[in-house]
């Protein structure tokens, strides 16, 4: 069968994956990027395989330094005078964002990550990530005793590539009951969806 990814119909390119054909279009090519694989899974039969990533295949440490450095540039300007909470999603971005919060320049930053396992701490929240193996996210809150989760201005959700944008939005959706004030940002690598969303997304492709 068929699974259709499309930006818009510049790059056209057609993947034949054990389980499925996968046609993707894009606004520029893509190959240096990305790879493609299939996988057991039956709410999406494909899997995106970064090549900046430094996840799932060799990466030299250069080349992921200057992803990390080109994702925060697109958003330094708008975050300089902010106090920042950043969002790695677990588990491909945990490591992404890491080095994207290292490369972030405002007032005061802190970064945490979602995890998939339950710890005996309280959770700051729990979301779906609903095309997922294992469906359940959690978050806590920073460690950090300077924490205060009344002075956050701007939460940046990093994560490695939105095909739907579903998590996002219900990561965003329940974060708002501890964060209302707060704006939202979405740093990734590659961004599929184009939909209209009350928040902005910085992404390399």
């Amino acid at each position: 069968h068929y699974n259709s990814i499309s930006i818009n119909t510049m790059f056209n390119k057609k993947v034949a994956l054990s389980n499925c054909t996968l046609e993707v279009s894009s606004a520029t090519s893509l190959d240096g990027i990305i790879g493609y694989a299939s996988r057991i899974n039956k709410k999406r039969s494909f899997l995106f395989v970064s090549k900046v990533l430094g996840k799932h295949i060799p990466v030299s440490p250069q080349k992921m330094l200057n992803s990390h450095k080109q994702l925060a540039k697109l958003i330094n300007p708008s975050i300089a005078t902010e106090n920042v909470l950043v969002i790695g999603l677990a588990e491909t971005a945990t490591g992404l964002g890491w080095g994207v919060f290292e490369a972030l320049k405002a007032a005061s930053k802190y970064y945490i990550h979602t995890t998939r396992i339950r710890l005996k701490q309280k959770q700051l929240i729990q979301f779906e990530e609903s095309h997922s193996h294992a469906t359940e996210q959690y978050l806590y809150a920073p460690k950090d005793k300077q924490f205060n989760k009344k002075l956050i201005q701007h939460i940046i959700i990093i994560d490695d590539e939105i095909t739907t944008g579903n998590t996002i939005k219900n990561l965003i959706a329940t974060i708002k009951e501890q964060f209302p004030n707060c704006k939202f940002s979405v740093l990734t690598l590659l961004n599929w969806e184009n939909y209209k969303k009350p928040y902005t997304i910085y992404a390399l492709k």
